[in-house]
């Protein structure tokens, strides 16, 4: 077992945090935002606001978070139930997909999918797609075309 193996599955086991924080709804954007604070009472800041879209919405405005007005309103909340709290899940959730395999990451880079594309479709930062595609070249490097750093040339 590698260390990051052993990493992932203490994550994975860990029992998941909580922090004083809110879900707050936009019914007219269609978006919750689920905001941890940190700092005192009267001194409160925003820790992590994770903005999770209703399905079907596209607007890239959604992703404008208002900062202040979600501060304020956790804020409230927090001390209107004596101390709301957020569970911060530390571990993948189905919903967001698997870890492909290396020989799907293999197929999907011969498709000339783009990193963003890939971590889009697992739902998954690029720096952890970043990651899986380093693994997967030690495990498979015949599998993968050539590593090429920059844009790619477009030749006509």
């Amino acid at each position: 077992m590698t260390v990051g193996q052993v990493r992932e599955l203490l994550d994975a086991l860990a029992p998941p945090k909580t922090l004083p924080g809110a879900q707050v709804y936009d019914p007219e954007r269609g978006v919750t935002y689920r905001v941890t604070l940190q700092g005192e009472a009267g001194d409160r800041s925003l820790r992590t606001v994770e903005v999770i879209p209703d399905e079907g919405v596209v607007d890239p405005s959604v992703y404008r978070v208002p900062a202040s007005l979600l501060t304020a309103m956790t804020a409230e909340v927090v001390a209107a139930t004596k101390g709301g709290r957020v569970t911060l899940d530390n571990r993948n959730d189905v919903a967001r997909g698997h870890r492909p395999s290396a020989q799907e990451l293999a197929q999907l880079i011969r498709e000339e999918h783009t990193r963003n594309s890939i971590a889009e479709k697992f739902d998954r930062k690029v720096s952890t797609v970043d990651q899986w595609l380093r693994r997967a070249r030690r495990e498979l490097p015949d599998e993968f075309p050539e590593a090429t750093r920059g844009p790619k040339s477009t030749s006509k």
